[in-house]
């Protein structure tokens, strides 16, 4: 009485599924990844920029090298809705806008 294995050859394994899966799988991975990784490193760009002090927005988008209008304003409005940046509005026409780290945020900038 013999018994059957199950080889990787086999259309049955459950570790060929798995592998199968994963590998399909494995270069989206790898780019969610890498965007994450350069949203990081964009927000971390902003957040550096306003170490100096309250920045308009078109001073940022200069000082911040090849970074889009549409990039620049997507990260300040998640950074300020995750509490790392204020908006401060100046009642001027055309309407004036400037950012700048919470004090908070200026504390650890000292250390």
């Amino acid at each position: 009485m013999a018994d059957k294995r199950i080889f990787p050859n086999d259309e049955n394994c459950a570790v060929r599924d798995v592998l199968s899966n994963l590998t399909r799988k494995w270069p989206m991975l790898m780019l969610m990844l890498m965007l994450m990784l350069m949203l990081m490193l964009m927000l971390m760009l902003i957040l550096f920029a306003l170490m100096d002090g309250p920045e308009r927005f078109s001073a940022l988008q200069r000082r911040i090298e090849k970074i889009s209008k549409r990039m620049l304003t997507v990260s300040l409005r998640q950074l300020e809705q995750d509490g790392y940046v204020k908006r401060h509005v100046f009642a001027e026409v055309p309407r004036g806008l400037s950012m700048s780290l919470p004090p908070w945020a200026k504390m650890w900038y000292s250390l």
